[in-house]
């Protein structure tokens, strides 16, 4: 609470996720915040329960990507590098960015060797749900971002830390583009999380999804990720574009909550803009 006060502070940059960080959410006080005026927070993993509740209860912006231990690199990688000019972007701005060349498909090395940076070993490939065979048609989806690790935001589903309606019916006209990603949950984890979230109306008016690269998955027998996002997300008829630079398989892109986004996937390539609005 000092910290989101105090006006000498312009942004908050927690090092790590963690584990427990919803015991922290019935210790704010939300109407002193919504006072208080927009504070930048970036991070991801459970940051990300921070980053959804803060901007659902105070309408401010909030900044999903790279911890602060991450930038101890001595170099830091294209997408690494854009929180930099995300978070100076102005009101009534657009930024852009575009999908990494490589991502780092295990922690190992970068935990052997703390502050080396990471260590990229896999080509980069966004998907488009049921368009695999097709990858040079061009998708493309809008709406205002809204998500984070899905892990901990399923834990919010019923609470007064996660009014996702409000949300929804606040953007109506431009819709939700939600983005999503797992940290270590098998397929059929993934699946009753997001279960949970669509029989509670988190996807009503939803234009699309945005999964990230599953962090530490396991398919579950002869069930796999994309059946689960089949079956959650074809009965409501929107896009769904996966392995998307989003989480726990880095690098990743920046993700504002409540910028109005536009993506762009073709070829395995992909494209995002954000405008500030």
């Amino acid at each position: 609470m000092k910290f989101l006060c105090d006006d000498s502070i312009s942004a908050i940059i927690p090092p790590w996720g963690g584990q427990f960080l919803i015991d922290v959410l019935p210790l704010l006080d939300w109407e002193t915040l919504r006072k208080s005026g927009p504070k930048w927070i970036l991070g991801y993993s459970d940051t990300s329960t921070l980053l959804f509740s803060y901007t659902l209860n105070t309408g401010y912006a909030s900044a999903h990507g790279t911890n602060y231990c991450d930038l101890s690199a001595p170099k830091w990688d294209s997408l690494t590098a854009k929180w930099v000019d995300v978070l100076g972007t102005a009101p009534g701005g657009s930024i852009t960015q575009h999908s990494s060349e490589m991502y780092q498909s295990s922690w190992e090395r970068a935990f052997q060797n703390p502050g080396t940076g990471f260590y990229f070993d896999t080509p980069t490939e966004w998907k488009v749900l049921g368009r695999e065979q097709i990858p040079k048609k061009k998708v493309t989806v809008t709406g205002r971002l809204l998500g984070g690790c899905l892990e901990t935001l399923v834990s919010l589903v019923g609470t007064p830390y996660a009014p996702v309606h409000d949300f929804i019916n606040n953007y109506m006209k431009e819709g939700v583009l939600w983005y999503l990603e797992s940290a270590e949950s098998s397929a059929a984890q993934i699946y009753r999380a997001l279960w949970t979230m669509r029989e509670n109306g988190w996807f009503e008016r939803a234009n699309g999804i945005l999964f990230g690269r599953p962090g530490y998955y396991r398919d579950t027998k002869n069930f796999k990720l994309t059946d689960a996002l089949y079956a959650i997300f074809d009965p409501l008829g929107i896009p769904v574009i996966y392995d998307v630079d989003i989480g726990h398989q880095p690098p990743q892109m920046i993700l504002v909550n409540g910028a109005l986004a536009c993506v762009t996937v073709e070829n395995g390539k992909g494209i995002l803009e954000m405008t500030f609005k």
